[in-house]
Parts: structure tokens; sequence; C-alpha cells
């Protein structure tokens, strides 16, 4: 009996449960016995997969079709290159919340974003900062890349978003109410907004995708590691979309606290916040994922990534 690669065996379970829920195959017996008479008729069976770990060719790239950005410079990535290219600072004195007690009193935050523009504004209260900015930039990303995500993809589309940590305004919002009113009073809605992986899962159930779903938590690398396990998920084929990046909203007096007793944050720009210095602020709060998905390219195409980039000669 020929062996079936499990890279041949996902994409075979995809096709099947993307026939079953568009209607077109109304159980499992019919769903298999339409995708073999399609395959025999398309001659795909007796060809070799594109992307196998084996046959993989030469010429594959993994690439960024789509981006979307919520940072201290704006909302979308046209504020964001603005702001970096013309060499601006993005740093200001912290608004959230009274930091003249603090050795550090300045931060990247992000200015002017309603979670209703993305999200339902019920489904937005019920979600950290963090997740309302893993949508919200989601959403951008998909739109950029010209995505559409149905029930004939969702299955082979993951999401993996990186985090260095919990959700600092929800834990130190839940650790107010236990001290103050006891811990019986604390929302229900804490542990499913504050939990590290929950900007991955929101991007989920917000986008309506039902593959591959991971988080990373690796402080401040975790945004880039995100974007290359991203990679590597789509290269040994258990995904063929991934909407991937990073997503932190840590600005609150217990993170600043936290961070200061570390000595790991700038005292020295507490009156001039926008002078460029090379020195620890704290994170800027905000999330670029990005559209990660499998090309093959022939000689000298060009596939978007923010800016075109050229595929190796074959």
């Amino acid at each position: 009996m020929a062996t079936i690669s499990p890279t041949r065996l996902a994409l075979l379970r995809t096709e099947i449960l993307a026939l079953i829920r568009s209607g077109a195959a109304t159980d499992l017996d019919s769903a298999i016995d339409q995708l073999l008479a399609e395959a025999l008729e398309e001659g795909v069976l007796t060809e070799p997969l594109p992307y196998g770990d084996d046959d993989r060719p030469e010429d594959e790239r993994i690439v960024v079709t789509g981006i979307g950005v919520v940072s201290p410079f704006g909302i979308g990535i046209g504020p964001f290159w603005d702001g970096l290219t013309a060499g601006r600072s993005a740093i200001t004195r912290i608004t959230h919340f009274d930091p003249s007690d603090f050795p550090c009193q300045i931060a990247g935050q992000v200015p002017d974003f309603v979670p209703s523009d993305f999200l339902d504004a019920k489904e937005a209260r019920r979600m950290s900062r963090s997740s309302q900015f893993a949508v919200a930039a989601a959403r951008m990303a998909v739109e950029e890349a010209g995505l559409r995500i149905d029930a004939g993809n969702s299955d082979s589309v993951g999401v993996l978003i990186g985090c260095g940590t919990n959700s600092m305004p929800d834990v130190e919002q839940a650790m107010t109410t236990m001290v103050t009113r006891g811990a019986m009073k604390i929302s229900p809605f804490f542990i499913p907004a504050a939990l590290p992986n929950m900007p991955a899962s929101q991007v989920s159930i917000q986008l309506g995708i039902r593959g591959y779903n991971t988080a990373i938590s690796t402080a401040c690398a975790a945004g880039s590691q995100a974007i290359g396990e991203a990679a590597a998920i789509i290269r040994r084929g258990d995904a063929e979309i991934m909407l991937a990046g990073g997503a932190e909203a840590p600005i609150t007096a217990f993170s600043l606290g936290s961070f200061c007793v570390m000595r790991a944050l700038s005292t020295r720009s507490n009156d001039e916040p926008g002078r460029p210095r090379g020195h620890s602020t704290p994170a800027a709060t905000g999330l670029s994922p990005g559209r990660v998905r499998r090309y093959w390219c022939s000689n000298g195409s060009r596939m978007h990534a923010g800016a075109a980039h050229r595929c190796s000669p074959n």
C-alpha cells in the first residue's frame, strides 16, 4: 500500500471539509467520491504535490502579502511608515495614568484607537486591549492582501501572535478589584481576556479562521519569533496562510513600576520624550501582523510584501 505523507493527508482533509461545508456534498462518503472524481479528472493524483518536505521547489518562497499596524504613530501602515521614514519619535509622556511618582514617565501610546471601528462594541468590551489591537491589525492585513476567508479556505488559514506577557491592564484591574472589593467581585471575563493566547484566539474567532492557532510568549522577541514560526508552519504543510505578528498593551502603573524597579527603563527623557535617544522606554502598545503565505515563483516574478520582492531565478 502506498504511503501518504502527512502533508497530503492534511490537504485532502481540508478539501473534504470544504466540500461538506459548502453543501456540494452532504456526507463524508459523497464528499470523498466527489473529491476523487475531481482529482482523477484533473490528473492531480498522478502528480506530486508542489509542497512536500522532500520535493519542495528550489524557488519556493514564504512571503508577506499584507500588513496591518496599530502603533504609536497611528492606525494603519501609512502613518507608521511615514513616521519611521521621517525619523520621528512617537514616544510621549504617559497619559493613561499620572506617572509623576515614577522615574520613567514616557511611553509609546496608541492615539485615536476606536475599537468599534473594527469590532462589535459588546465583543470589544469583553476582550483585552491587546486583543483589540490584534483584531484591528489582522483585519487591515487581510484587506491589504486581498484575502477572502470563507468556508472553502478557513481550515487552511492559521494565526500565530506573540506577546511578552499576559494582559497587564486586565491583571491590574482584577488585582485592584480584589483588594478593594473582594475576590468574588473580579470580572468573569478576566481570565478569557488576560491569557497570552487570547489575541491569537480572538483573531481566529472574529475573522472566522478555523486552522492552526497558537501563541508565543518570549518577551521582546515574541513578535519576530511569531513571524519566523509562521513561515515554518507553512513550510511543513500545517497551513497555507498564516496571520502572524506581535501584540502588546502593557502601559499600566503596575507594569511601569515593575520595570522601573528593575532599572530597565530610561529616566533621561521625561522632559523631552520625543527626542531620539538610544535607550529603553516602555514597550509601545500595538500590533503589526502580516498575512504570510507560500508562493512558487518563476524567474523575474514579483510579490507584494509591503514593497515588492523579487524571487530568485529558477
